[in-house]
């Protein structure tokens, strides 16, 4: 664009085509007035070609130049640089579309390895199978009603063995079986009905634990 000193300089008359600067653009217009602004200063009031007068403005002549020869190419090469800055931010679009994609893959590969199932192996599925079948074979085990006799000595026993690491020497003169009629024999004794007693009791207990054992 031409020098505000030199525009500055130019005068323009009631009536008169010119090109006028708007919006980066010079556009055909027509001075339809010429306003006395105070300190010496002009406003040119001009209306747009080819657009309605509500568009009709006042306008400092320092946005104006003359119809001529060397207005029309100050009016095209302002005309080049707008296309050619168009084009430049039409461009940017363009790749910044381009690079949207890439970038949203991108996070979508970094989240991906959250957001993925991993399939049990056979093994973790053995493991589970194993863990059923056991759960289903604690609820299956037989409900025993034991003595309050013997519960303190198998609460003694437990104890000794996960409290104080002390276990039972092995093999025992008497095994478990005998242990149990004892007890009951004991048992018997004190209540005077030893035949029903070790019957129940036999029946009740002892015959429930050895098939409990037999079937581990």
């Amino acid at each position: 664009f031409p020098p505000f000193s030199v525009m500055s300089e130019v005068e323009f008359e009631k009536g008169e085509d010119v090109f006028v600067l708007s919006c980066d653009l010079y556009y055909d217009a027509k001075v339809l007035d010429v306003i006395e602004a105070g300190n010496g200063e002009k406003l040119y009031r001009v209306h747009y070609r080819n657009f309605k007068k509500s568009m009709d403005e006042n306008v400092q002549k320092d946005r104006i130049v003359k119809n001529n020869a060397e207005g029309k190419e100050i009016k095209e090469k302002a005309e080049a640089e707008f296309e050619k800055k168009r084009v430049e931010e039409e461009e940017e679009k363009q790749r910044e579309k381009k690079k949207a994609p890439k970038e949203k893959k991108r996070l979508s590969g970094e989240m991906a390895p959250a957001q993925t199932k991993i399939a049990p192996t056979e093994r973790q599925k053995r493991r589970r199978k194993e863990a059923v079948e056991e759960l289903e074979s604690i609820r299956r085990a037989v409900k025993i009603s034991i003595p309050t006799a013997l519960k303190k000595v198998l609460a003694k026993d437990w104890e000794e063995n996960n409290r104080n690491s002390r276990l039972v020497p092995l093999p025992k003169k008497t095994n478990v079986v005998e242990i149990l009629q004892e007890v009951s024999k004991q048992r018997a004794k004190k209540l005077g009905r030893w035949a029903e007693f070790s019957s129940t009791f036999t029946c009740r207990i002892v015959t429930p634990i050895l098939m409990a054992k037999s079937r581990s």
